[in-house]
C-alpha cells in the first residue's frame, strides 16, 4: 500500500509534536523510539536531523541516569546535526523548537544533576 507524500508528511508531523512532548515530560525511552520513526519517514534533507534527535534522547537519558561516559559523545553528535537545520526545510519551524526544548531540558538536568 502506498502512502501519499502529504500522509508521510502529516505523520512525520505528528511525531515531531509527540517527540517535543515526551522530551518535555522527560520520557526520553519513548522519545529515542519516536526518533527512530521519524528517521524511517523522513526524507533526506530532515534525517541528519532526526538522527540528531535520537542522539539527543539517548543522551538525555543518559544524562538522567548517571551514565556520564556517553553523555558528551551523544550530544555531540546533535549538536553537528544542527548544521543540516536550514529555513528551506519544509518542517523547520518545528526543529528549530524541538531544539530549543532539547537545550532547555539538557539545561534543567545538569542543573539538577
Amino acid at each position: 500500500m502506498l502512502i501519499k507524500k502529504e500522509g508521510i508528511m502529516a505523520a512525520l508531523e505528528r511525531y515531531m509534536f509527540y517527540y517535543m512532548d515526551t522530551i518535555t515530560e522527560k520520557n526520553f525511552k519513548e522519545a529515542i523510539e519516536l526518533a527512530s520513526q521519524m528517521i524511517e519517514l523522513c526524507e533526506d534533507e530532515s534525517t541528519p536531523i532526526a538522527e540528531g534527535f535520537l542522539a539527543a534522547a539517548k543522551s538525555l537519558e543518559a544524562l538522567r541516569i548517571g551514565d556520564f561516559d556517553v553523555v558528551e559523545e551523544l550530544w555531540n553528535n546533535f549538536e553537528e546535526s544542527k548544521k543540516f537545520l536550514m529555513p528551506q526545510n519544509k518542517h523547520f519551524a518545528i526543529l528549530a523548537e524541538i531544539n530549543l526544548i532539547l537545550e532547555n531540558t539538557k539545561e534543567e538536568i545538569e542543573r539538577i544533576v
